[in-house]
């Protein structure tokens, strides 16, 4: 089996956007994704694509976050269909 190749997106490989972008093209209504604490903007615009498809998306809140840069872009982006904090999680899967 041939290794996929994956280019680097913003200096990261493989990155979050790639990977949430993978799951947007299956059955995103089974699909749950969200973003905890992390530097940057990246995974925000995955995470959109997979809250689009009809998948179930969060991110951890500025409370609960030691860094505040991912959750913080996926927010206020409209990714985030759930935003608090991680120990919300299983009432958020549960829904």
């Amino acid at each position: 089996m041939k290794k996929q190749s994956i280019a680097k997106v913003k200096g990261f490989c493989p990155n979050i956007d790639y990977s949430f972008n993978t799951m947007a093209n299956v059955k995103c209504e089974k699909v749950a994704a969200g973003i905890l604490t992390g530097m940057g903007r990246d995974g925000a615009k995955g995470l959109k694509s997979v809250r689009q498809k009809g998948g179930m998306t969060f991110s951890q809140d500025e409370q609960s976050s030691l860094i505040y840069g991912m959750p913080k872009a996926a927010a206020e982006s409209g990714a985030s269909q759930y935003v608090g904090s991680i120990r919300k999680l299983p009432q958020w899967i549960k829904s």
